[in-house]
């Protein structure tokens, strides 16, 4: 199963296309971000689960592709 899987089936998240620069919101477990970034135009997974670091209340956290599609355990 994938991030992008568990993401869908738990919150509803879906693929997008960034209309503006984001950065990955991934953060791992030794707590370091990930540094990927989304431009304008590339496809990305909104999660549509709150970003506790986003200043607006509609924040989600968006994950660069590397990361959604990267296996998991579930």
């Amino acid at each position: 199963m994938t991030r992008a899987d568990w993401y869908a089936q738990h919150s509803g998240g879906g693929w997008r296309t960034a209309r503006t620069a984001h950065r990955c919101d991934r953060v791992g477990r030794d707590g370091l971000r990930c540094m990927g970034r989304m431009a304008p135009g590339q496809k990305y997974f909104d999660s549509n689960q709150h970003n506790q670091r986003s200043s607006s209340q509609w924040g989600t956290i968006k994950l660069c592709e590397a990361c959604a599609n990267q296996e998991i355990q579930s």
